[in-house]
């Protein structure tokens, strides 16, 4: 079990990750690189220095927040100078990820079923989850007004008048491909519980190790598809997702289509989301959180209604 003195490092470690983030985008770098990037030097950087334990997946959902939009979550305000609000609430929001990191975590060894242990995309829901109640809250004590309504059918209208097919195919494809590639990377059977020792695969590693590969991906591949004119960003975004999915670790009978189908549908959700949650670090983990349910829900009942049907 998970407890609140023995994890609090881990606290200030997903606070340090979130902060850092934030500072890259100030700096120019784009989130996904900075998200990659800082989990990547702090993983390391523990890991050589022999503290901090698995403090991998606790960095992880740190960076997630830190790629946060902060203009978009709290508009500035008016009679104010300088960047004293911004500041403020990013320390705020490294706090907030950090213990609601360490809450989901207490949560999932004591209810491992209902917190969708095994489910990709979870530590980036834990940090959506965390943005989103930080920002309302800041919102409801600065008197800026909460939108959590639905979108309107003005809002999806415009929406779909401004949806460039062109977009949501390359942005499928990315996360397609993130979904996939680092399991043919890695190897073939990579849900093994034990594992044989001569497979190798990030699934097969500590949590230190497989964020470090996730994290690589990101930044290493997450960076260079910015370069490519008009949809870089999409792509590096999808891709970014579509590793997430590729880490769900469920008893699955083809694991590779079940991630491929999961990453198809990763970019609908996210196409959804920004409607309301533009700019809220974790988008993309949730995107992908929701399409791996989805793809594991419509199988268990497509399997329940095929047993019942049979001769």
């Amino acid at each position: 079990m998970q407890s609140i003195g023995a994890n609090s490092f881990n606290i200030l470690l997903s606070a340090l990750a979130c902060l850092l983030v934030l500072g890259l985008q100030q700096l120019g770098v784009p989130p996904v690189p900075a998200s990659g990037l800082t989990a990547l030097v702090l993983i390391v950087a523990f890991s050589i220095l022999k503290i901090g334990g698995a403090c991998g997946p606790a960095i992880l959902c740190g960076s997630f927040a830190g790629m946060s939009f902060l203009p978009d979550l709290i508009p500035a305000l008016n009679g104010v100078q300088g960047n004293l609000p911004w500041i403020l609430f990013a320390l705020l929001l490294s706090v907030a990820v950090g213990v609601g990191y360490l809450l989901t975590q207490i949560l999932s060894d004591k209810f491992p079923r209902g917190m969708l242990n095994g489910f990709g995309g979870k530590l980036g829901a834990t940090a959506f989850a965390a943005t989103l109640l930080c920002t309302y809250l800041t919102r409801l004590f600065l008197g800026i007004p909460i939108s959590i309504h639905p979108p309107t059918l003005n809002e999806v209208s415009i929406l779909l008048a401004n949806l460039s097919l062109s977009d949501l195919g390359f942005s499928i494809l990315a996360s397609m491909a993130g979904a996939v590639l680092p399991i043919v990377l890695t190897g073939k059977e990579l849900l093994l519980i034990p594992v044989p020792v001569r497979q190798k695969s990030i699934y097969q590693l500590t949590a230190n190790s497989k964020v470090m590969g996730i994290a690589l991906l990101g930044f290493a591949v997450g960076g260079p598809l910015l370069l490519i004119p008009q949809v870089g960003q999409i792509m590096a975004a999808s891709w970014y997702m579509g590793t997430f999915v590729s880490m769900t670790a469920l008893s699955l009978p083809a694991p590779n289509r079940f991630k491929l189908l999961a990453g198809t549908l990763a970019p609908i959700f996210l196409w959804i989301l920004q409607t309301r949650f533009h700019g809220t670090g974790g988008l993309l983990g949730l995107a992908a959180l929701l399409s791996v349910f989805t793809i594991y829900t419509v199988g268990i009942v497509g399997n329940f209604v095929l047993r019942r049907t049979a001769p």
